[in-house]
């Protein structure tokens, strides 16, 4: 019974030798790794009237919905848009008031403009980062690319630098031109784990 066994055993373990050695030496799968740079959506908020900051309702790192009220500008004499997005206007005898508005959820971040600063026309007040817009940018050696089947979805795993852990990725976007014989691609990714920041580089591992 147990020469039987011990058979069996060594039968089994000569088809997965030989299933491991077919997969590594007959297989057309290819994994590099690219170094990219983690990114994500920003929403630039300008101001398109001029005078003095009335009021901010916002600080770096609150988090606004789409449509909520982030500053006032009073204005003098200065001119007011009409009919753009994130702005109402309201008169009074003296002056003009514009409510500025978010055009984008998401987290508040480098606020140029505080309370009592002088405003010109189009000047930035603060950026948005877009939520659940984050993703990774790199550049993908040409040669990589000619055998790609643009039919087929395209895996990733990129690697979180503080703890080493793999977050699934997908390459979801090619740019059309070369750069230094790469080319740019953008990976989708879940949102960015605490203690990252964008623009940190990480190892993006692609397979083909």
């Amino acid at each position: 019974m147990s020469k039987r066994i011990f058979t069996v055993m060594f039968v089994i373990l000569i088809f997965g030798f030989g299933y491991l050695l077919f997969n590594k030496v007959f297989s057309n799968k290819k994994e590099i790794t690219l170094k990219g740079k983690l990114k994500a959506e920003i929403a630039t908020i300008n101001s398109v009237s001029i005078g003095q900051i009335k009021e901010m309702y916002v600080t770096n790192g609150d988090f606004v919905d789409k449509g909520e009220k982030i500053a006032e500008i009073e204005t003098l004499l200065g001119r007011v848009g009409d009919n753009i997005v994130g702005v109402e206007q309201t008169n009074t005898e003296e002056s003009f008031i514009s409510s500025v508005y978010s055009t984008s959820k998401g987290e508040v971040t480098n606020i140029s403009l505080n309370k009592g600063d002088t405003v010109t026309l189009y000047a930035k007040i603060l950026d948005i980062i877009v939520v659940d817009s984050d993703y990774i940018e790199a550049s993908i050696p040409f040669n990589w690319t000619i055998d790609f089947d643009f039919t087929q979805p395209k895996t990733a795993e990129w690697i979180n630098p503080l703890d080493k852990s793999p977050h699934n990725a997908e390459l979801i976007y090619l740019y059309p031109f070369l750069t230094d014989g790469e080319i740019k691609a953008l990976f989708k990714i879940d949102p960015v784990p605490n203690g990252l920041f964008f623009e940190q580089p990480v190892d993006v591992k692609l397979r083909i």
